[in-house]
């Protein structure tokens, strides 16, 4: 029905070590709807220590039709603390596999603004030098408009 309808599909399948993180099985439903729109949530939710699951993961879901919104790394990265290095490096990996151009920012709230306040979840990309302009108007506005509302303006 979504696809039929061209409607996005956000998905949150978990974080590395639980049952439901089934990286293989999603791209394979996502290759079978290539047509549809895929936002996967939480850059899959990885923890400190797992770069190179994310990276894997990363290149697994590099796919034309799919993206990834970074909500909540700062709390999955916990016990890093603002400025996040963690995140950011994430946040880098991802840039670098999949393009700024499939990243779009947010935060979880009201979940996250318990743990954190706003301009620390804006700023730990926005202040970063590992992120150019470009990249990061793509991360804050590019990308969302693109998915969400079908405005391309890469």
């Amino acid at each position: 029905m979504a696809n039929e309808r061209s409607l996005v599909f956000v998905i949150d399948i978990g974080r590395p070590r639980n049952d439901c993180l089934q990286v293989d099985n999603l791209a394979k439903a996502i290759k079978s709807y290539p047509n549809m729109t895929f936002v996967i949530c939480h850059l899959l939710a990885c923890q400190l220590g797992d770069d190179e699951i994310l990276k894997e993961s990363l290149h697994k879901l590099n796919l034309p039709n799919v993206y990834f919104d970074l909500a909540s790394i700062t709390s999955n990265t916990k016990p890093d603390t603002y400025p996040y290095f963690t995140a950011v490096k994430y946040v880098r990996y991802a840039c670098d596999i999949l393009g700024s151009n499939k990243l779009m920012w947010g935060t979880d709230t009201p979940q996250a603004l318990c743990k954190e306040t706003y301009q620390n979840l804006i700023d730990y990309i926005n202040t970063s030098s590992l992120f150019s302009e470009k990249e990061k108007e793509n991360i804050f506005y590019n990308t969302a408009n693109k998915v969400y509302f079908k405005i391309n303006k890469e």
